[in-house]
């Protein structure tokens, strides 16, 4: 599932839409997991699975796309990871294989969830039994809220008969040891029997339970507290971040940097669409146009634009569409600033050890002599100079100096030296 199935977007709008539809399915998942479960978004473990669930449809898209299964600026293919990534492991997904074994990450992953479905099921049992004691204590207690408690369970018992029979023995004179506890166990049961769903709102409304224990223990209260706290320190979190990014600072807005290093890794990426290249070359060039005309600011701005970029060129094993972009950038960038700052650590990149790069270099370095410096030629032998595959490494620092020599006579406004020909 390549760009060309579906609209090509930016490669961010996918990974938001990615999070975006995958936070309603990561939720959808840890409901339909934990239905009977209340209050299950009081334990952190219920969080735990939500953010595994949340990370799985971005983790998956970025490898498939690592993998080259698809492309992450395919909005049909955002969608059908963030929704159907259950599928996609399954091999369900037609267009879409995982590769190798690595669907097999899938049951771990599942048991890993069984494990902690099953402690926070545990958790919530005993929360839930804690809460019962509690008020089952407080009606045995009290002699008037056991009478009400009572009168409420006869209302509400399905055999009314049956119950009265079997408090008679708990109702003696003198009455059997425990005996307020043992009758608020039997009729205890005979409600959550009765009214199972029901019997904590009845509490409530007889005055039996207060409505913060009612509303905590029963209506899920603990979850939408923690649930509202979550959402509450979010928010905050991305406003400031908002603030933050959109603030000034001695170089500029926060959010510069962070753009500007999302491009060049978009640029140099080799399995980017080629739309999604050209708006990071457009990006790229747009923030060389606006480079400072004081030295100093300007080569600063233009390392850090064009560096990361120049210094792939040192790789040996760069790919020929990475080496041949970067350069195209660096030649049609050219200005006197912009030039000035980058061209040393150009020249030096000629020491790479793959001739086909270094012939591209030498190329650029010619191109812009005659767009900026066209006043001072270079030696003739050095603009002759073919990089060849069994080039030593002595001839190759020969003709590194000839074009650092070239580079200061050029700075001085001066016609470069001739130096000793290297062959």
């Amino acid at each position: 599932m390549t760009g060309f199935a579906s609209p090509d977007i930016p490669a961010y709008f996918s990974y938001l839409l990615v999070l975006l539809v995958g936070t309603f399915v990561a939720r959808a998942n840890v409901n339909h997991l934990m239905a009977g479960f209340g209050n299950r978004w009081a334990f952190a473990g219920t969080w735990w699975l939500f953010l595994a669930y949340l990370a799985l449809p971005v983790a998956l898209f970025w490898f498939l796309d690592y993998t080259s299964a698809l492309q992450d600026t395919s909005l049909f293919a955002a969608l059908v990871v963030a929704i159907g990534y259950r599928q996609v492991f399954a091999g369900g997904v037609q267009g879409i294989t995982m590769p190798g074994q690595s669907s097999a990450l899938w049951q771990p992953f599942e048991a890993w969830v069984t494990r902690t479905n099953e402690r926070i099921l545990t958790r919530q049992k005993q929360y839930k039994d804690r809460f019962d004691e509690r008020v089952r204590a407080s009606l045995a207690a009290n002699p008037k809220r056991l009478g009400a408690f009572e009168t409420l369970t006869l209302e509400r018992s399905n055999d009314p008969a049956a119950l009265t029979q079997t408090l008679a023995p708990l109702r003696t004179d003198p009455p059997p040891p425990g005996a307020p506890a043992r009758i608020v166990n039997v009729l205890w049961r005979d409600l959550r029997t009765s009214v199972p769903e029901d019997y904590g709102y009845l509490l409530y409304r007889r005055g039996l339970v207060s409505w913060w224990q009612y509303w905590r223990w029963l209506e899920d209260g603990r979850s939408k507290l923690i649930s509202a706290g979550i959402l509450v320190a979010l928010v905050a979190l991305g406003i400031a971040a908002a603030l933050w990014l959109t603030s000034s600072s001695a170089e500029g807005e926060h959010w510069r940097n962070p753009l500007l290093r999302y491009h060049q890794w978009r640029f140099l990426k080799l399995n980017a669409s080629d739309r999604d290249r050209w708006r990071s070359r457009e990006y790229l060039v747009a923030e060389l146009r606006m480079v400072s005309a004081d030295a100093a600011q300007a080569a600063k701005q233009t390392a850090a634009v064009l560096r990361p970029l120049i210094r792939e060129l040192r790789f040996r094993q760069i790919a020929q569409r990475q080496a041949d972009e970067a350069l195209q950038l660096v030649v049609d960038s050219h200005s006197p600033v912009v030039t000035a700052a980058h061209m040393p650590e150009l020249i030096d990149c000629l020491r790479t050890q793959n001739d086909t790069v270094r012939l591209q270099i030498h190329r650029a370095l010619l191109a812009l002599q005659r767009a900026e410096y066209a006043g001072t030629e270079p030696d003739a032998t050095l603009v002759k100079w073919v990089p060849a595959k069994d080039e030593s490494t002595g001839d190759v620092d020969a003709r590194v100096r000839q074009w650092q020599q070239w580079w200061s006579g050029a700075q001085r406004g001066t016609p470069g030296r001739p130096t000793t020909s290297t062959r």
